[in-house]
């Protein structure tokens, strides 16, 4: 696991973040950015002008896809809010399940794809507000066994 850079407080739990993850995804968006970095140098002399736009968006694309992954990795976390609890993960992603809405939650090690980054995770049940219909969401906070006892006194207090 990565060095603790940020200290969980009691309303606040940051996401455990497994290094062979980062290291993955790290290595394989390193790999498509060289291979697009050589094929640039490579190819300046041969390749058209619109072949060489091409080259050059993709990499524009794969370096902000990239830095998009990353701050998602960073910046994911998991908020006991008043009346709900708050999933954000990077700029885009923000989900609040409001308490009452939680069904139960148990230990995963689900791959499926979410805010957590790591295997070891928490698979929440909840009905979803929008649609009606039960749903779930992945999440792994550093201290597991803490995240779950909190979760299951609010889930208690709101019933």
């Amino acid at each position: 696991m990565l060095r603790k850079f940020r200290n969980d407080t009691d309303n606040l739990f940051y996401s455990k973040i497994n290094t062979w993850l980062c290291l993955t995804i790290s290595l394989a968006g390193f790999i498509v950015i060289a291979a697009c970095i050589e094929l640039c140098i490579e190819s300046t002399e041969t390749a058209s002008a619109k072949s060489m736009s091409f080259v050059f968006s993709f990499l524009a694309f794969e370096i902000v896809l990239f830095l998009l992954i990353a701050d998602a990795f960073i910046r994911c976390r998991y908020i006991f809010k008043g009346g709900c609890l708050c999933i954000q993960s990077g700029v885009f992603l923000q989900t609040e399940i409001p308490y009452a809405n939680i069904k139960s939650f148990c230990e995963s090690n689900n791959a499926l794809s979410a805010p957590a980054c790591t295997i070891d995770r928490i698979k929440i049940v909840y009905k979803n507000k929008k649609t009606g219909k039960e749903s779930f969401t992945l999440v792994s906070p550093r201290n597991k066994q803490r995240f779950m006892k909190k979760l299951g006194a609010i889930i208690e207090a709101n019933k």
